[in-house]
């Protein structure tokens, strides 16, 4: 019997760091992408995601709306924030609206990959 790959949703106005995050993953992962967060809220209904990555300085909706907008639908899809802005006040603000993870730009394949073992494994009870 085969596993079903775990589907990732990937969320950046930069194709270009769209594709390049896909791209690392998609060996292992299912891999879905938006170039804005009001078209991945509309996947997210319709794809189901097991996590979710995305960037947090975009037009029309950044991640810190896009985080805010996911907590208010109750979606207990983990997501971690990719971005270049490494301040600390950043960090904070993004965890306190539910973010699982902040990974700087660009990432490692291997951070992507512990976020997405992390997330996929939920919190520990």
């Amino acid at each position: 019997m085969t596993e079903t790959k775990s589907t990732i949703l990937v969320i950046d106005d930069s194709n270009l760091s769209r594709k390049k995050v896909s791209s690392l993953i998609s060996d292992d992962y299912h891999v879905i992408q938006a170039s804005t967060a009001k078209m991945a809220l509309q996947l997210i209904n319709h794809s189901k995601p097991d996590c979710i990555f995305c960037d947090l300085l975009m037009p029309e909706m950044d991640g810190y709306e896009f985080l805010k907008k996911l907590s208010e639908s109750e979606s207990k899809i983990p997501c971690t924030i990719i971005t270049a802005d490494i301040q600390k006040q950043t960090y904070i603000a993004c965890i306190d609206l539910g973010a699982s993870y902040i990974l700087n730009k660009p990432p490692k394949k291997k951070d992507l990959y512990k976020s997405i073992q992390s997330m996929l494994q939920g919190p520990k009870l």
